[in-house]
């Protein structure tokens, strides 16, 4: 790990200005970061300082490129391993200032809620990450986020939304599936109308009614209807 920081310092003196200046400081804060994370057990304050020099590298980073949305979560997982978790927050929101749809960020700020309690935002945060990485194609890493927040049993709608989703799309014909979709059944007053008839679909095998396009969640219900449908 030294071998790679040390090259990694290397580059960013050579490094040219603008983004690739700015690359090599984000790539050197990560490099920093995660050797502090396999020291933090047996050297706490060596660990704690390779942080703060992570968060410099972060801070030069933002300075070339104040949108830079890898850097702001880059930092914000920093901080938020010093436990300077409104700090972290900020970084997050930032990020999600520059891009809503940033998943990464969605979820790292639900990580920090959930630190510090309060687990409604948190829940909702981690929700929203999970659609967006099920959108995105990452579909296993977007179900495991959903079942953690679905463990919370909190009455999220979003979350309910991406559970009919999730489950319907993997076809997960096990005791998860099955749990899912009863709570699903149970709160469907809190989830929108396709996946309403997503979830009928499963239940029963019926389908009754078209789905009303209204936003990217229904339009979401309605490919994952048609791939159910052609499985048939």
């Amino acid at each position: 790990m030294a071998i790679r920081v040390e090259f990694l310092e290397k580059a960013v003196m050579v490094s040219k200005k603008g983004r690739e200046k700015a690359e090599a400081l984000n790539n050197l804060g990560l490099a920093l970061s995660a050797w502090a994370e396999l020291i933090k057990g047996k050297e706490p304050e060596e660990a704690r300082k390779k942080y703060e020099k992570a968060i410099e590298c972060y801070d030069k980073a933002l300075k070339i490129n104040p949108n830079d949305t890898e850097a702001l979560n880059n930092k914000g997982v920093a901080l938020y391993r010093l436990g300077r978790h409104e700090e972290a927050i900020e970084c997050y929101d930032r990020a999600l200032e520059i891009n809503p749809n940033d998943a990464e960020a969605w979820y790292n700020k639900g990580n920090v809620l959930y630190e510090l309690r309060r687990y409604k935002e948190a829940v909702e945060s981690k929700g929203k990450a999970a659609f967006l990485f099920y959108l995105e194609g990452r579909i296993d890493f977007a179900f495991e986020i959903f079942k953690e927040v679905y463990g919370k049993r909190l009455n999220i709608p979003i979350c309910y939304e991406c559970g009919v989703a999730l489950a319907s799309l993997l076809c997960l014909r096990n005791k998860v599936y099955d749990e899912i979709v009863a709570d699903c059944n149970r709160n469907k007053d809190n989830i929108c109308s396709s996946a309403k008839i997503v979830l009928k679909y499963l239940i029963d095998g019926e389908i009754e009614g078209e789905i009303e396009v209204r936003d990217e969640k229904d339009a979401v219900f309605e490919d994952l209807l048609e791939m159910l449908t052609e499985e048939e």
